[in-house]
């Protein structure tokens, strides 16, 4: 049986033990509210912009002389909230890199989709439970949202498919359902998993931090 992988994840692409992934941080923004991130707490700081993009530029040719193949926009916040986001993928995929985007997927269109796999992205959208008033709960966000990301995960699914390779038994995946698990949805990841289709990867990970 073939084994299930992230395409630009350390399995997918390391050689001689050389790093290939490295991060930038965005503009730490989000429209949800999740009990699972601390992002909630920011929401009354002044926030800056973390990094210009003349030096996210700089950041991504450096990366790509030193042999990096893959940049995760990482940290706090959602990424299709910053502006910059389709010239960073762009810039990116245009020096040969691969980006990683992790989403709650309420924003993306399908625009935004077509544009995202023309230009190498990898995406993970995130996924808690299917259960509207616990979504609701989680998220800190409301019905016309949770509505909105199921259909933008279909959207999604359509648009990534076919995009799965295989290569030395491995299924090489560029769209992944994420589940962050814990005793409030612990029993809802098999219903999730019943979303995923050929071309996506299923993941789950456990609650690290949680807001009271």
């Amino acid at each position: 049986m073939n084994k299930n992988i992230l395409r630009g994840f350390p399995e997918d692409m390391v050689k001689n033990n050389k790093p290939i992934f490295f991060g930038i941080h965005l503009k730490p923004v989000c429209n949800f509210r999740c009990k699972k991130c601390f992002i909630g707490d920011m929401s009354n700081l002044k926030i800056r912009e973390n990094l210009s993009l003349k030096e996210i530029k700089r950041i991504i040719l450096s990366a790509k002389e030193n042999g990096f193949k893959v940049l995760g926009i990482t940290g706090a916040g959602e990424p299709t909230l910053d502006k910059k986001i389709k010239t960073v993928v762009s810039f990116a995929n245009k020096n040969g890199l691969i980006t990683h985007i992790p989403t709650n997927a309420s924003l993306l269109t399908k625009d935004l989709l077509e544009f995202f796999k023309a230009n190498n992205v990898t995406l993970i959208l995130s996924l808690d439970t299917l259960n509207k008033t616990k979504f609701i709960e989680l998220s800190g966000t409301n019905e016309n949202i949770f509505n909105q990301v199921l259909k933008n995960i279909t959207a999604a699914q359509e648009v990534f498919k076919d995009t799965m390779k295989t290569k030395n038994k491995k299924n090489i995946h560029r769209l992944a359902i994420h589940m962050t698990v814990s005793d409030e949805n612990k029993n809802e990841i098999n219903e999730i998993k019943k979303l995923v289709t050929k071309d996506t990867l299923f993941s789950i990970s456990p609650y690290l931090w949680q807001r009271a």
